[in-house]
């Protein structure tokens, strides 16, 4: 009975043993199931919240920087359409021909428009002056004519909801017929003398490049066909990377081999479209068995997202703990 004490003894000494001894050696703080509660409330909530903060960059981006010029060139042009602007010399030419009373200054009439008297000394037609007191404008914000029609425009052309829907269509639109161009000749051939341009200049063409690999990464068809995913030891013995199988080898490579040998693009994170084209044999290549979609959410989550398939299970907590390493000579308890 002392041997087995001193087993046991033993067994709890390394972290081993019985149940008891086993929650000896691993002490359990109490605040440890509320922290894994919130872990698991983060990895619920994090991808959808990332997901919307994207969107909402994105649109904030497009509104800054596209609807926005657009929106402003647009009332540009609708003020210089559209504006009637007076001075007094419009109305009374000399001096001696302005009315007595003041009051007649006002609201003068020309060619049966009536207008009203601003207090920069411009006029505008009075019609549009009430119009925009009805929209709710306060009358101190129509100070000049200048701010009138931006206004003006503003409340009656370019509400928000109609901007939106307008310039919506047109990008759409102006998109089509860009896509169409670039699909004949003429505007693949403009399009080349614009990206050889681009490409001369020394600091765009940095910028250029890296934009371009993410734009043709997220929105062009994927221009390179691989056949399968394998994983090879790259870039050294005992370190494994994932590939994509995208033809067989050269000739003179599979005759110095002795073996079939296939080409695979060892693709980087966080980009897969971007990577190293190496030969490998064909013997030490890993067929994993999955498919592109999940290779390339693999690479681009840096291996956070493993395909289901591919994943490690967990053995249970406490199952096989004393099974695993038995003591010789140990007595059976009975009870």
């Amino acid at each position: 009975m002392a041997d087995y004490q001193n087993s046991v003894e033993a067994l709890g000494s390394l972290g081993l043993g019985t149940e008891d001894a086993s929650k000896k050696g691993r002490p359990t703080h109490w605040l440890a199931p509320i922290r894994s509660a919130i872990l698991r409330g983060l990895a619920v909530i994090l991808p959808p919240l990332i997901t919307v903060l994207i969107v909402i960059w994105v649109f904030q981006l497009v509104a800054v920087y596209i609807f926005e010029p657009m929106r402003a060139t647009t009332r540009d042009v609708l003020i210089w359409l559209i504006q009637d602007i007076r001075r007094e010399e419009d109305f009374w030419p000399g001096r001696g021909q302005m009315p007595p009373n003041p009051a007649d200054r006002l609201h003068p009439v020309r060619e049966g428009v009536i207008y009203q008297r601003l207090p920069d000394g411009d006029y505008v037609p009075k019609s549009i002056h009430d119009r925009l007191l009805a929209l709710g404008v306060p009358r101190k914000e129509l100070t000049s004519a200048e701010a009138v029609y931006r206004i003006y425009v503003d409340k009656v052309y370019l509400q928000p909801w109609k901007t939106a829907l307008t310039f919506t269509c047109l990008l759409l639109l102006v998109l089509y017929f860009l896509g169409k161009l670039m699909a004949a000749e003429v505007g693949r051939l403009l399009w080349n003398q614009f990206e050889a341009t681009m490409i001369r200049l020394p600091l765009i063409r940095t910028i250029y490049s890296a934009a371009k690999q993410v734009s043709d990464f997220l929105l062009s068809k994927p221009r390179i066909t691989a056949s399968r995913v394998v994983a090879v030891e790259w870039p050294r013995k005992g370190s494994w990377a994932l590939g994509f199988v995208t033809s067989e080898g050269m000739r003179d490579v599979q005759d110095a081999a002795g073996e079939p040998i296939l080409t695979v693009l060892v693709a980087t994170s966080p980009m897969p479209m971007t990577g190293f084209t190496v030969q490998v044999r064909k013997s030490e290549t890993i067929d994993l068995g999955i498919s592109l979609e999940e290779a390339v959410q693999f690479i681009l989550s840096c291996g956070v997202v493993v395909p289901p398939t591919q994943v490690i299970p967990r053995p249970a907590a406490g199952v096989g703990e004393l099974s695993s390493c038995s003591v010789p000579n140990a007595p059976q308890i009975v009870p």
